[in-house]
């Protein structure tokens, strides 16, 4: 598709005059007629006519202007920046922003002390940008940009964080339904079922206020209906302290105890909040550069940080791990090319902080189960975690009660070399109700039960660079006879139990585990002949039970054939008695039927399991559609029996839709369907998309339908020009990217990317593209006597719309009408001159979108000519 933008089409043209020119023999410096604009009010006169000798050499002329200012690519603010015209080491014209050191130090700038400062012709003073070693400043005015390059040395990152968070966008107004709605058909030796469950959740945005509620709908085979309202909840973000508060329905904190579904209030750190190094845990880095110096961290061979030090000791904090595990080289620089290497050893869990964070999560309200009567029990409960050096971070918690205590201490250390560990302890007091009779509970005429006990619990992680192991994650727990949770306390005493018979707490927990342990390990086999995953875990009962269970696969890739050999173990003691356990083993191979863009598969799986018998499936899957929106997957296989089936699902630009089917034998059949997807009502009008994620952006394209956006298989504009962009990252920088060759031949879009976007947790992000629908047109002027109407001459058209002539007498517009007329007015010679234009784009053929016209331009209007 031919498209191409107004100024787009301004700078083509005067490029194409330009090398025009300079291919004369006699070659001549690029000269614009000063008569060509006169700019000015009638009550001041900025520039007269003579005056515009800098467009000899500058683009645009001096003066105040509204621009967004970045510094290294991250923007500060939009603001008013005075231009001044300075001649380079090339001696040519250029434009500098006039900025005080006083104003770049507020933006987080350290300016060396003896940078010089000129003073302009007006009196303003400016930083001398030649006097800034390494330092850069870029206009694009097209943008209204002012980009600045600076060495990181010169900038202080805290402060780039602060104009950060000033970008922080809420979103707009708006109202949402995210629906899921699910149908299954079961025969079973010619018994048909029928179920249907169906999930809401709405919600309301106003500013940074998030209004959702959660329910379930479900009708069940024998026709009974159950509609369940799950939560309900109205939260906002607390920027000034890194949190948010949530209020209404919710869930307490699992990091030391148990989540408690509450009805309350609570209020916790939010980590996406901060920048992403202090996000997740890493050790302090700490040396010394003999001289300034190059300080550059690799992790399992790949740079992960580059950074300038000035000599002395140095100590870094701002740098993010590429995963949890591997040691970390440092590779200090110096002036001479002398490069001094250390190695810091790292690990990492999720109970580690960095050096000086704090993450804290506090809930109050009232235990929230309606399964259980007379529920009144209000819980406060309270968890801190805190980075009390590189390697050693605290966590405090506690959660109490009425009838429940529960303290608990906990350290998190990097071992080095060795690891990672976390260990904390929880001291709980339950307080049980001896209930004789249900209705004494009501009444308050019973006694208690005291128990206390404690519950220990310890986690391990380390990875073996040389070997490339990880021992991702390996824990323990153990508890006491003593020890019940807040849960099984509130399940005793509040528990629908109308047993006259006295009920002693232990018999109905008799199941608690006593201890647990499970172990995570993943191994990278050399030479690339794949990995091996193995997980165990291990669960020991009160009652003497257990349960055991281990996992092991192994995984390679080689040809773009994948290969995959896994066992499975299950030993539950509750459900076989026999203690025999239950295996399975599995091959399976997979392989590439095509290489294009619409991928397809086909695969063989050989099992064998406890029963004995063997079992072979085949299957085929693949992908359709222009941007991969529909899979679809059939198989066939046999045990003791034939089994097969298909499924497919499709993502449209207003839902999702899925189905399936599968048989076994004769005798067993099954179907479902399932469409989910979300209402979403703004200010710009109401439109239908598929699920969307918690945070997104509205595209507006004002009325310009099917333009899609890049990276999103159903973000397509609707005929009112909208749609949701779905998948915003929270608290980081974001982008939205237009396919330009989706853009229908009868509009404009001037910028089809839109950066910078920083949404909070939740937001929908307005991402307004001001696009333009119309006729594009390209009209050649002509004067009754032949004469060059100038370069830059204003054109008035459709009312109030403007453009100017470019070189050869040409002016490029977006008409909204195929019939229409121009206005074209310049100065020359200190005289005003004025000329009006019709065309007529019926009996044109558009090439590629574009309509090219001549018209006469004189006083008298005269019809254009093709």
């Amino acid at each position: 598709m031919f498209y191409i933008k107004r100024n787009t089409l301004k700078y083509i043209i005067s490029s194409l005059s330009i090398l025009i020119m300079s291919s004369h023999t006699v070659q001549a410096k690029e000269y614009f007629d000063p008569n060509m604009l006169n700019i000015g009010t009638n009550d001041k006169q900025l520039y007269s006519n003579e005056d515009l000798t800098l467009f000899n050499e500058l683009d645009s002329l001096p003066g105040d202007y509204k621009l967004d200012i970045f510094i290294n690519n991250n923007k500060i603010e939009h603001r008013n920046i005075y231009l001044y015209a300075y001649g380079n080491a090339d001696h040519e014209q250029k434009l500098a922003p006039c900025l005080l050191p006083s104003e770049l130090e507020h933006y987080g700038v350290k300016t060396p002390s003896l940078v010089s400062v000129i003073e302009l012709e007006n009196g303003k003073q400016c930083v001398d940008w030649s006097g800034l070693d390494y330092a850069k400043s870029d206009l694009d005015l097209n943008r209204n940009r002012l980009l600045l390059q600076l060495p990181q040395a010169y900038v202080v990152q805290d402060r780039i964080d602060f104009f950060e968070r000033k970008q922080w966008d809420n979103g707009i107004p708006a109202l949402r339904l995210d629906y899921s709605v699910s149908e299954f058909s079961s025969r079973n030796n010619s018994k048909t079922e029928n179920s249907t469950f169906a999930s809401l959740q709405g919600s309301a945005n106003w500013g940074a206020w998030r209004l959702k509620q959660y329910s379930t709908w479900s009708h069940d085979a024998q026709g009974e209906d159950t509609w369940t309202n799950l939560s309900t909840t109205l939260s906002r973000n607390i920027p000034q302290i890194d949190s948010e508060i949530i209020l209404g329905n919710n869930y307490s904190s699992s990091a030391i105890f148990e989540g408690v579904k509450i009805r309350g209030a609570i209020v916790q750190s939010d980590r996406m909040m901060r920048t992403r190094q202090y996000n997740s845990y890493a050790p302090g880095i700490t040396g010394i550069a003999d001289s300034e110096s190059i300080v550059t961290i690799h992790q399992n061979g790949r740079m992960i940080y580059k950074k300038a030090v000035p000599a002395g000791p140095f100590y870094l904090t701002d740098y993010f791990p590429a995963n949890n595990g591997g040691n970390i080289t440092v590779e200090i620089t110096g002036s001479d090319g002398q490069i001094k290497r250390q190695i810091v050893p790292f690990t990492t869990l999720a109970f580690l902080e960095r050096k000086g964070n704090l993450n804290y999560h506090v809930a109050l309200g009232q235990y929230d189960n309606s399964d259980y009567d007379n529920n009144n029990e209000f819980l406060t409960q309270a968890e801190v975690t805190y980075g009390l050096t590189d390697f050693i971070t605290i966590a405090l918690g506690s959660q109490l009660s009425q009838h429940y205590q529960a303290f608990s201490f906990g350290q998190g250390i990097n071992l080095g070399k060795f690891g990672a560990v976390s260990a904390n302890v929880i001291h709980a007091i339950s307080d049980f109700e001896k209930r004789t009779n249900y209705s004494d509970v009501i009444l308050g005429n019973n006694e208690s039960s005291t128990k206390e006990g404690n519950a220990f619990k310890i986690n391990y992680s380390k990875s073996f660079t040389p070997t490339n192991t990880s021992l991702n994650f390996a824990g323990y727990k153990y508890f006491s006879s003593g020890f019940y949770d807040f849960n099984d306390v509130m399940r005793h005493n509040y528990g629908n139990n109308s047993n006259t018979e006295l009920i002693d707490p232990m018999l109905p927990l008799n199941d608690k585990v006593k201890h647990q342990y499970n172990v995570t390990l993943v191994q990278d086999l050399p030479n690339q002949w794949g990995m091996i995953n193995f997980n165990a875990a291990s669960y020991k009962y009160r009652n003497q039970g257990d349960l055991t269970s281990y996992n092991l696969g192994y995984s390679l890739s080689k040809n773009k054939i994948s290969y995959g050999l896994f066992y499975t173990y299950y030993d539950d003691s509750a459900e076989d008695t026999n203690r025999n356990g239950k295996y399975s083993i599995n091959f399976n191979v997979s392989m590439p039927l095509s290489f294009g863009k619409k991928p397809l598969y086909a695969s063989y799986n050989l099992g064998r399991s406890t029963s004995g018998q063997n079992n072979h499936m085949v299957q085929l899957n693949g992908l359709s559609g222009d941007r991969l929106q529909a899979n679809w997957n059939v198989y066939q296989g046999y045990d003791d029996k034939n089994y097969g089936g298909f499924s497919g699902s499709y993502d449209a630009p207003v839902a999702h839709l899925s189905a399936g089917y599968s048989y076994r034998g004769s005798d067993q059949q099954n179907l479902s369907a399932n469409i989910a997807g979300t209402l979403l009502a703004t200010q710009y009008g109401a439109l239908m998309s598929k699920p969307l994620q918690t945070t997104n952006a509205l595209i507006v394209t004002k009325e310009v339908k099917g333009v899609k956006a890049l990276n999103s298989a159903t973000a397509t504009t609707s005929t009112a020009g909208l749609a949701v962009y779905p998948g915003l990252s929270p608290y980081r920088k974001n982008q939205i990217a237009l396919d330009t060759q989706s853009i229908p031949e009868n509009a404009e879009i001037e910028e089809t990317i839109i950066s910078q976007i920083i949404p909070t947790k939740g937001a929908l992000i307005l991402a307004d593209f001001k696009a333009r629908k119309g006729y594009k047109v390209l009209i050649t002027l002509q004067s009754p006597e032949h004469e060059n109407i100038p370069m830059g001459s204003k054109v008035t058209f459709g009312g109030n719309n403007t453009a100017m002539v470019a070189s050869f007498n040409q002016v490029y517009l977006l008409s909204n009408e195929e019939k229409g007329s121009v206005s074209v007015d310049w100065v020359a010679d200190k005289q005003a001159n004025h000329c009006i234009a019709e065309f007529d784009l019926t009996k044109i053929e558009a090439l590629n979108g574009l309509y090219m016209v001549k018209a006469v331009c004189a006083e008298q209007l005269a019809a254009a000519q093709p």
